[in-house]
């Protein structure tokens, strides 16, 4: 499907208030501006701080890195053209556009 979209953020994600992370907040998805799946990180298998702590022992990760963990419910296929802005309640949203 092509080359991979760049994505831009608005402005700067913040640091977490807590060193592992928020554990209890929302997690969103939207796709043209209709949410498409929303839940919590507390449900996620494992926690913020133990995801951390995997991936640090495999890899170096450095200010800016993002980590994709999985899905909450409401999966579906997106197509070119639509805009996917993702959000977690602190921390500020992602924007993506697929062309």
């Amino acid at each position: 499907m092509g080359n991979p979209t760049p994505f831009v953020t608005q402005g700067r994600i913040p640091r977490s208030p807590s060193p592992g992370g928020p554990n209890q907040t929302r997690i969103a998805l939207e796709v043209n501006g209709a949410t498409r799946q929303s839940s919590d990180i507390s449900k996620l298998i494992w926690n913020i701080g133990e995801i951390i702590e995997h991936l640090s022992a495999l890899w170096t990760l450095g200010p800016g890195d993002l980590i994709f963990t999985g899905t909450p419910e409401g999966v579906a296929a997106v197509n070119r053209g639509d805009l996917m802005v993702g959000r977690i309640d602190g921390l500020g949203e992602l924007r993506v556009k697929l062309d």
